[in-house]
């Protein structure tokens, strides 16, 4: 098989691997920044051209630069060049880039970077002394404007972020890389968690108190909540259901209890702080708090 061939089968896998409405996202917007991309090329040509016409109808008669483009400027914000269009046209493409990666980011819950694939789509724009070279910028420039991007070499980009994994298992690697570097300590490689039959606790730090408000007020620690979003899964199998009583805790949100009931899951039950920072995280088995300390947060460091 010969190298072009060996391209189309990667791209045809990568096509192949989203689903329908995913690809009819990447298609939409593929048009649209195709029609873009034509149009804004378009408009300079329109604008030079115009720019033109004021001049030589306005020369004989206009000393000044501001008499001949009279016509030009605009009283309110619109402000057009042909340097303005060509860096719109420049941005094109990482706003193409940036908006399927926000898509599949969002959908699927993984953390893929956008900066890496601009990284290997776009030409490199000069840097250290090679800033100040008007051969290498105009080189550069001539290359972003003539550039087309198409959606399935950004697919292609994508899929080598998820390391061979579809999207939900990237998901769920992301989740549990999350929950155990939140449990354990990166300097002595220990982790801070215990478990104590069916409870999972946490001995320090993975709580604050205070009492200065109209009520109490409990707060998570971002390692604590980043810990209890792995459990939601663990218990929900999905990664946008959010199970009753777990809203307060995480995000910007609090407790006025110390105690939290979570009525609705089926392996986990309540959780309880206390004031000098431990959290106790009760299971509803000793087997069910086990499990996910082996699956989400590990043993070993």
């Amino acid at each position: 098989m010969d190298l072009i061939s060996k391209f189309d089968a990667v791209t045809i896998q990568a096509d192949n691997r989203i689903t329908e409405d995913d690809r009819d996202y990447c298609i939409a917007h593929q048009k649209a920044y195709d029609v873009a991309h034509s149009c804004f090329h378009e408009l300079v040509y329109i604008w030079e051209d115009l720019t033109t016409q004021q001049s030589d109808i306005l020369t004989d008669k206009e000393q000044e630069s501001y008499g001949r483009n009279a016509y030009l400027p605009s009283n309110d914000d619109l402000k057009i060049s042909t340097n303005k269009i060509e860096e719109h046209i420049k941005s094109l493409h990482a706003r193409l880039i940036r908006r399927l990666v926000q898509h599949f980011n969002q959908k699927y819950h993984v953390s893929v970077d956008a900066s890496e694939i601009d990284a290997h789509l776009l030409p490199e724009e000069p840097s250290g002394n090679w800033r100040y070279s008007n051969e290498k910028n105009q080189e550069y420039k001539k290359q972003m404007l003539s550039l087309r991007l198409n959606y399935q070499d950004i697919l292609n980009e994508i899929f080598v972020q998820l390391d061979g994994r579809d999207f939900r298992e990237q998901a769920l690697y992301e989740l549990k890389e999350k929950c155990h570097h939140a449990a354990w300590n990166d300097y002595n490689k220990t982790p801070k968690y215990e478990i104590k039959k069916d409870v999972l606790r946490f001995t320090s730090y993975g709580c604050s108190y205070d009492s200065g408000f109209c009520e109490d007020r409990w707060d998570l620690r971002d390692h604590l909540k980043q810990i209890l979003r792995g459990i939601a899964h663990y218990d929900t199998g999905s990664f946008s259901l959010t199970p009753s009583g777990f809203s307060n805790l995480l995000g910007y949100n609090h407790s006025s209890t110390d105690i939290i009931q979570f009525p609705s899951c089926t392996k986990v039950r309540q959780l309880k702080m206390f004031k000098n920072g431990r959290v106790d995280i009760k299971f509803s088995s000793d087997e069910s708090a086990r499990t996910f300390v082996s699956e989400y947060l590990g043993l070993v460091y």
